[in-house]
């Protein structure tokens, strides 16, 4: 597992630390692989590709297009937003507009491309759910920190409207 302080880390992760992180997805698989549960199933393998990525830049094993399961696509696309839009010990929580764009910028390379585009069409009814709501504060929470992805800042002028 990975230990809280690489997970509450505020800065930059060493290449050990890198190389932690990069066990976690294994360890998400082997622990529901073989749960006899459809729905865990599934759920170990969407841990096992959600951080591999369209172009086949991401890991554990860089896998790309549609050889990554379409429920782990799915995840990517929902997790990334979630992590931009969110205060994270390692990153302040972007405007969805600026999280939004970053996003466009990786249709293709990070994620599926006809799957973002179905995300961004319905935007409008998913900040109108994230405003009914809100994320809670929660002490002790756990927060998910790849150490490689962090957003990168786009001026408001490149920011979708």
């Amino acid at each position: 597992m990975i230990p809280m302080s690489v997970l509450q880390k505020p800065g930059p992760l060493t290449e050990e630390e890198r190389a932690v992180v990069q066990q976690s997805p294994e360890h998400g698989y082997e622990l529901l692989k073989d749960s006899g549960d459809e729905i865990l199933e599934m759920a170990a393998a969407i841990c096992w590709h959600h951080h591999e990525h369209w172009d086949g830049t991401g890991y554990p094993r860089g896998r790309r297009g549609k050889g990554i399961p379409v429920e782990a696509r799915i995840v990517t696309i929902c997790d990334s937003f979630d992590m931009m839009t969110s205060d994270r010990p390692y990153s302040r929580a972007l405007p969805p507009e600026l999280a939004l764009s970053e996003m466009i910028r990786g249709r293709g390379k990070r994620f599926d491309p006809e799957l973002l585009d179905l995300f961004l069409a319905d935007i409008g009814e998913l900040l109108a759910l994230r405003g009914r709501f809100p994320d809670l504060p929660a002490s002790g929470s756990v927060v998910a920190h790849d150490g490689f992805h962090e957003p990168e800042r786009v001026d408001e002028d490149d920011a979708i409207q």
